[in-house]
């Protein structure tokens, strides 16, 4: 199985849509079953909210995907843009830190007394 398909597997829409057309099924199977409805009543209703929650999800999904590859592109090239500038000959090297820190403002733990 090549990479590409496995990674279409696992595409954010399929994730969401999937998980949210589980999650309608489950409700919708538990709301049936509280209202006492007849097991047929249930499935059908629970198949619908099945459908309906994957096509939503989906949706929610290729939003969320357009939303992180959107990102993604900005921050690379904030990176590229910037790191140049760093690499550039004759450019000085970045002053090493002294210290950590967070180890710096810990207060002295006093001596147990024996």
């Amino acid at each position: 199985m090549s990479a590409e398909i496995s990674a279409d597997r696992r595409s954010v829409p399929r994730l969401v849509g999937g998980a949210m057309g589980l999650a309608a099924f489950a409700v919708a199977v538990l709301s049936g079953m509280h209202a006492q409805n007849a097991g047929s009543t249930i499935v059908l209703k629970a198949l619908v909210a099945l459908a309906a929650g994957n096509i939503i999800g989906t949706g929610f999904g290729m939003v969320a995907e357009a939303l992180l590859k959107d990102h993604a592109r900005r921050y690379a090239e904030r990176v590229s843009s910037e790191t140049p500038a760093l690499n550039a000959p004759g450019a000085e090297p970045a002053p090493e830190a002294a210290g950590d820190p967070i180890d710096e403002q810990q207060p002295e733990t006093p001596a147990k007394a024996a």
